[in-house]
């Protein structure tokens, strides 16, 4: 923003003021109320409207004038950092510098300190730049480089350093001076830097018992006492959330939410807050709040900036989601990337809320249809995979109905599939038929491809719920569902979930033993996970094997989800009533906290408090099915669950006649008929009428439960309504064979048979469930080599094709890949048949430097040329490494190798000779007195804990750099040296300050004070007393000469390029 958009906001309030916002026009309808009522006959009675109105729009007009002015006020203070501003600051520095330098500096000084405060590093390009080129302020430049480069590299170290430097009292007197709020900014600064380092460093015990060095509290203290209270107590409390304080942080994150709740450092330790909570919603309303707060749309991404750590993602939607609602797009697109940039891949409900906030975008500035299908597509499917289906569903019909040959009709059919799945069939029933019907859409629209066959996937859980209709509609159902559940399959023989859908799907049609095999398969081969076991425990206890699934569960580790947790302890406490342990149940069932919709839960407590000798108590559960069941009476199995409950009610013509018209194939209904009429004493008819059901319709539970669970619960029943049970020995023998006959392995496409479906002749939906599913359970069993065989007689459909190319893989797997191998063996490049590996380059590098050593440069010279052939980089990086950091050894390499670069027409010689000076290391050597007072130098001398560090943040390409002493150079000698080439032989004493010529008038030192040139352009300073600016605007000797080291290098570096690009010239 520049005065001049400040200007156009003003304009802009005063229009909204006088139009959107008259108060005064208001009154008008009010006058012509008055007139009216003054005509004979008129009511006497004026309408308040008018004047609520009115006062409505004062104040709305209130609420803006307050927005204007902070606004206004947030503006006024950010002109001296704002870009837009910059060419009229610039030229007030110019004529500045030019009346004087001091006070030149002291502008500077506020405005640079302003720039850091807030964290804007763009101003800080600026403001050093400024300074680059101000004779005198070389050195007040290179400090502020410090900063500068420290925030934007993030080396948090370098920059708390210099701020704690320069908030010390004398450092920033005079003319440096800070205000209380310039001060409480930096303080704040210095302390997210220290709490960044050692986040950066990683939080454990150990780096918890040496906090003192990145301690961020004694500058949170001195911030919260210049006023940045919020921000102090926010920052304190991540200091202690890093730490494992989790109390201590939580009570601090109070008091800040209670000091100042939309400050940017609290909402974002909020955001984390409620993001460990599971409130997601909080944290997004909050980050909404606090985007909403920040004055200027402009000064959104700043302010995030400012902050260096990794702003919750909630902060990046909500600016990019206000800058749609501020229609300003190109803003938008640039949050929009950084909202994505910061996103974790599996965080699919951010995904869809940026891509929510596209959809918005594009809307609003009529974007093409592509591009809205896109958005919509993206928003949608990450809703979907982000457990929000519902959301989900509006985005994907738009985009259906936008471009209905996209891949969105898939996803809507997955979405209204998943959103159906906890609802009753009559709610779910519509949507189940819609996602089937936009399926069968997409498809004729898009064709089938191994891309979106998942869409099989979804088609068969459509159609599982619809096979519990009553009548023949869910009957219809059956062999569609086990054929999409196939064709998934096909379609990819290594995806456990599609192998999921098929047990799932052979468990609905009730073929509860193949479902079984499915689910050993899918754990042998996809690994023993939880998700895996759980599945397989399920259908164990489906099968009839209780002791097996209650292995299967045992020390079952829920992960730490509770739900998963209470899952596991259901099932096997279904196990436990099936184990003759109904005590133990019922102990498992009254500690769960289930889920309402796991009926099995009721209904297995209900069966162990029967058995116990609780009917009461069994009794008493029983309404809670009675609701469950209500509103799902147009499903076979809830008239069946409801039919068993009237029985157990005494209630039995209720239970005949809910389950009169079922088919015997309807899992328990001939159970519920049987066991009514021998409890009402027709024995004989209710007998045969359960030995029908054993033979035709019971599955492998209902079998092995009615031995030790179904035929004692009756006997209780019958006791209870005061006569003598019939023996059911006969039955329990009759259910038993019964279990053996169903366990024996069968073949689908032999027996035409799956579960209580029998497949009619020419029912070529039948014939091809058959044939794949006959396929894929001998993949199961392994016997792959059969399976193809299955699919023989098949008609040509795309998945049969599918399933038996993926068949032949199986069965003779690799013979492709060899023909790959063999083929790329033929044509790989001829050096890397045989060629050298990097241990044998590594071994002959030390042949090199073994030669060099012994004086045997001819014999050196001719292993170095071999190095010709490896790249030159490499080449390099071998020979410096051989070489040890031995300067003399490499030298002596590199004078070969420019020996044969000179001798030689090829690229590659002059190529290594430049790679091997680059690789050379940069030397000082500096008097030994200089570390006298050091025990070890390079963890205490200032050389190497601050000086180095700056000079490698001011100068990225600075190579390594290697200190020697030499007692030669004593007292005040220093040498600058890259390999053998001696760049600078100079001396500076020790103990001195030095600064740039020119930069005398920012020391207070009288006219008489010397100033001695030292070396080119840098003066000794006078021995006087330093002020803040002196400190700032010198340096000390061991600075001075990494600054020159630095020019030097910076020198050497360009005569090198220059030379590589006049041999380029010169070739050309």
């Amino acid at each position: 923003m520049t005065v001049g958009e400040l200007d156009d906001l003003v304009n802009t309030v005063e229009v909204e003021l006088a139009n959107d916002l008259d108060v005064a026009r208001w009154l008008v309808p009010l006058r012509e109320q008055i007139q009216r009522a003054r005509r004979p006959g008129a009511p006497a009675e004026l309408s308040s409207g008018p004047l609520r109105q009115s006062h409505r729009a004062l104040e709305a007009a209130s609420e803006r004038l307050s927005r204007f002015e902070r606004q206004l006020e947030h503006v006024v203070e950010l002109l001296p950092v704002l870009a837009g501003e910059w060419p009229e600051r610039e030229r007030q520095f110019d004529e500045a510098f030019a009346t004087d330098l001091k006070t030149g500096v002291g502008l500077w000084l506020s405005d640079w300190w302003l720039a850091v405060g807030l964290g804007r590093l763009d101003a800080m390009d600026r403001l050093v730049h400024q300074l680059g080129r101000t004779p005198g302020a070389g050195f007040l430049r290179d400090h502020a480089e410090v900063i500068r480069s420290g925030l934007a590299s993030r080396n948090w170290e370098f920059v708390a350093m210099e701020l704690e430097r320069v908030l010390d009292d004398r450092a920033l007197d005079g003319e440096t001076r800070l205000d209380d709020r310039a001060r409480a900014r930096l303080e704040a600064l210095a302390a997210r830097m220290r709490l960044l380092q050692f986040e950066a460093g990683g939080a454990s015990a150990e780096a918890d018992r040496n906090v003192g060095s990145v301690d961020p509290s004694p500058h949170l203290e001195r911030a919260s006492g210049f006023g940045f209270h919020a921000t102090a107590l926010a920052l304190e409390a991540r200091w202690h959330r890093v730490r494992g304080r989790a109390e201590e942080s939580k009570n601090l994150l109070s008091g800040a939410r209670q000091a100042e709740p939309l400050n940017l450092d609290v909402i974002s330790e909020l955001i984390v807050e409620d993001r460990s909570g599971g409130d997601r919603d909080r944290a997004e309303r909050g980050a909404a709040r606090a985007i909403a707060a920040i004055p200027l749309l402009t000064e959104v991404e700043p302010r995030i900036d400012a902050l260096f750590y990794a702003a919750p993602v909630e902060l990046w939607i909500a600016a990019a989601q206000r800058a749609v609602d501020e229609r300003a797009f190109d803003i938008f697109d640039r949050l929009h990337d950084r909202a994505l940039s910061v996103t974790e891949w599996d965080d699919s409900r951010s995904r869809a809320r940026i891509a929510e906030a596209s959809v918005a975008a594009a809307s609003a500035r009529d974007a093409s249809v592509e591009e809205r299908v896109e958005t919509l597509i993206e928003a949608g499917s990450n809703r979907l995979w982000g457990g929000d289906a519902e959301q989900a569903i509006p985005h994907l019909r738009r985009a259906f109905e936008l471009a209905p040959e996209s891949v969105a009709g898939l996803f809507l059919a997955d979405s209204l599939v998943v959103s159906s799945d906890p609802l009753p069939l009559s709610a779910a029933r519509g949507r189940l038929h819609e996602a089937l019907d936009a399926l069968e859409r997409a498809r004729k629209r898009r064709g089938i491809t191994d891309d979106d066959a998942w869409s099989f996937a979804t088609e068969a859980l459509a159609l599982q719920p619809l096979i519990n209709e009553l009548g023949v509609e869910g009957d219809r159902h059956g062999w569609p569902a086990l054929l999409a559940a196939c064709r998934a399959v096909a379609h990819d023989l290594a995806n456990a979930s599609r192998w999921r859908v098929l047990s799932d799907a052979l468990s609905a049609l009730r073929a509860d033993a193949l479902s079984l095999e499915v689910a050993q398969y899918i754990v042998s081969t996809f690994g023993d996970t939880l998700q895996w076991r759980l599945l397989l425990a399920t259908r164990q206890a489906l099968a009839g094997d209780p002791i097996a699934a209650l292995q299967t569960t045992e020390s079952l580790d829920s992960e730490g989800n509770a739900e998963v947790a209470d899952f596991i302890q259901s099932w096997r406490a279904v196990c436990k009533l099936r184990t003759k342990e109904p005590l133990e149940a019922v102990r498992i069932l009254r500690t769960l906290n289930a889920n309402p919709e796991w009926t099995w839960v009721t209904e297995t407590l209900v069966s162990s408090l029967i058995l116990t000798g609780r009917l009461p108590e069994a009794l008493a559960e029983l309404p809670s099915l009675e609701r469950h069941c209500a509103d799902r009476m147009d499903q076979r199995s809830t008239l069946v669950s409801l039919g068993w409950v009237r029985v157990l009610q005494g209630r039995f013509r209720e239970a005949e006649q809910l389950c009169a018209d079922l088919p015997d194939r309807s899992d328990e209904s001939g159970l519920v008929s049987g066991a009514a009429l021998v409890l009402q004493g027709r024995h004989e008819e209710g007998v045969a009428r359960l030995a029908i059901w054993i033979r035709e319709g019971a599955g492998r539970i209902e079998l092995s439960d009615f031995p030790v669970l179904t035929a004692p619960e009756l006997r209780v029943l019958a006791v209870a309504q005061g006569f003598e049970f019939p023996r059911l020995d006969e039955l329990s023998a009759l259910a038993e064979a019964r279990f053996q006959d169903l366990a024996v392995r069968t073949y689908p496409a032999q027996t035409r048979r799956v579960g209580h479906f029998v497949a009619d002749d020419g029912d070529p939906v039948a014939d091809l469930a058959l044939g794949m599913c006959d396929a894929l359970m001998r993949v199961a069993r392994g016997e792959a080599s059969t399976a193809e065989a299955s699919l023989a007689p098949l008609a040509d459909d795309e998945a049969v094709l599918t399933l038996q190319r993926a068949l032949r893989e199986t069965v003779a797997p690799g013979v492709e890949a060899v023909e790959v191998i063999e083929a790329d063996g033929v044509n790989a490049p001829e050096e890397s048949v045989g060629a050298d590996t990097d241990e044998d380059w590594s071994a002959r590098a030390e042949q090199v430097v073994s030669l060099v050593d012994g004086g045997h440069m001819d014999e050196a010279r001719e292993v170095l040329r071999s190095f010709l052939n490896r790249d030159p980089e490499r080449a390099a990086h071998d020979l410096a490494t051989a070489s040890e950091s031995n300067y003399e050894t490499y030298a002596h390499i590199t004078d070969l190798s420019r020996d044969i670069a000179s001798d030689s027409d090829e690229p590659a010689a002059a190529a290594m000779w430049e790679q091997l000076r680059r690789w050379t290391t940069l030397r000082l050597f500096l008097p030994p007195s200089w570390f006298a007072d050091d025990d070890d130098p390079v963890a205490t001398n200032a050389l190497f804990t601050r000086y180095l560090p700056e000079a490698r943040a001011r100068m990225t390409s600075l190579p390594p750099v290697k200190v020697t002493v030499h007692e030669d150079l004593e007292p005040s000698g220093y040498a600058v040296v890259m390999g053998t080439e001696l760049l600078e032989h100079q001396n500076l004493p020790l103990g001195r300050r030095f600064a740039p010529e020119g930069s005398q008038p920012l020391f207070e030192a009288g006219d008489e004070a010397p100033w001695t040139e030292v070396l080119p352009s840098i003066v000794a300073v006078p021995d006087i007393p330093l002020n803040g600016l002196g400190e700032l605007a010198s340096s000390s000797a061991e600075e001075v000469i990494l600054r020159r080291a630095e020019e030097m290098y910076r020198r050497w570096s360009d005569a090198l390029d220059a030379d590589r690009d006049e041999g380029a010239g010169s070739t050309a």
